[in-house]
């Protein structure tokens, strides 16, 4: 099979030439193996201490560098599959960041890219998954499938897209499906019957780390989406204290809340847009189509700031300041998904494809 094996950080040992041994096995023609040799009980017996190393045809070792994680290690082995893809004459990599897979499961996941030469293909969770594909669609706007996303088969098509992905710690996998469903990369599923059986059913990161980093991960758009309102708001609610409670008192109520509401937005919108420009759902950053989709959103929001703040205080008889902080918060979280969505968006240039056919 015409596939190149990833195996980022690779403690050479006994164990890890059994797992070359299974690649091979699945028909996988080049492997590229980050190598970090690890302490010294970590390697059965001191086979890579002792420089006994099996002869395996296809295999390229690189030095895992200081601190590296395991995104970094994928980065590095891209990097390094890009420059000598030629020579390899294959039709992709295969990434399976834990060892998770069987043969067969390997061989799956590469008959299915192939048949899929534009696509980003991934192992189906068989259970769990419902809070993050939810979270995905409600923070990432990406409508992504219960993946088991330490597995991977990236066609030559996509490589330098999935170079691009961030992160150097095992979140770099999620990213890089993130980073292709946005820019419209097909990505397809298998199911996860050829996963080895210790590991069915439980398909989930492997540390308490790589939750967290997991978690960060799909929900950093939203953290710095919410730190950018909190600056550009603080600064929205200083300029309205200061020209509601101060510098228009002398004004009828409905002109000091609209005068009040209209100079904040004005103080704070500039801020608000430069930074949210380099967000990291952000698909389209150029000024021209962006500002006026801001802009319009922006008139809007104005609008039902002020008539739902004015309609608490007149209505009600809730203080200005306090109607403005209940206010803001909910129609910010509409904003955000406004801007993900629409403001800071283009178009995908493919149709996402979760289907996947079992051979006849």
């Amino acid at each position: 099979m015409g596939y190149c094996a990833i195996v980022p950080l690779a403690v050479p040992n006994a164990a890890h030439w059994h797992y070359i041994r299974a690649l091979k096995t699945a028909g996988i023609s080049h492997i590229i193996a980050v190598e970090s040799p690890g302490s010294p009980d970590e390697q059965e017996g001191g086979v890579f201490a002792a420089g006994i190393r099996p002869a395996v045809d296809g295999y390229h070792a690189i030095p895992a560098a200081k601190g590296m994680g395991v995104g970094g290690a994928i980065k590095a082995a891209l990097a390094h599959y890009a420059a000598h893809a030629a020579g390899y004459g294959t039709k992709g990599v295969f990434i399976d960041c834990f060892a998770a897979l069987s043969a067969c499961g390997m061989a799956d996941l590469c008959r299915e890219s192939e048949r899929r030469p534009n696509s980003l293909v991934y192992v189906k969770r068989e259970r769990g998954g419902f809070f993050f594909s939810a979270a995905m669609r409600v923070l990432c706007k990406q409508a992504l499938p219960r993946l088991y996303v330490f597995a991977a088969a990236v066609p030559n098509a996509l490589v330098g897209v999935c170079q691009k992905a961030a992160g150097t710690s095992s979140g770099f996998m999620l990213n890089m499906a993130i980073l292709c469903a946005g820019a419209g990369v097909p990505i397809a599923t298998i199911p996860a019957q050829r996963m080895e059986k210790p590991l069915r059913g439980r398909l989930a990161t492997r540390t308490m780390a790589d939750r967290l980093v997991y978690f960060y991960t799909f929900t950093g758009s939203l953290l710095r989406f919410v730190a950018n309102a909190a600056l550009s708001g603080g600064l929205d609610f200083a300029v309205y204290a200061l020209m509601a409670r101060f510098a228009l008192v002398f004004l009828p109520d409905t002109t000091r809340l609209f005068l009040s509401s209209l100079t904040a937005r004005i103080a704070s919108s500039s801020v608000n847009y430069a930074l949210n420009r380099r967000l990291p759902f952000v698909t389209n950053n150029r000024l021209a189509p962006t500002i006026l989709k801001y802009y319009t959103l922006w008139a809007i929001q104005l609008g039902l700031s002020f008539s739902l703040v004015w309609a608490l205080h007149t209505a009600f008889g809730l203080s200005e300041l306090i109607a403005k902080l209940c206010v803001d918060p909910v129609l910010g979280f509409f904003s955000y998904q406004i801007q993900m969505r629409w403001v800071f968006t283009q178009k995908p240039t493919h149709t996402t494809d979760f289907s996947y056919k079992q051979e006849g």
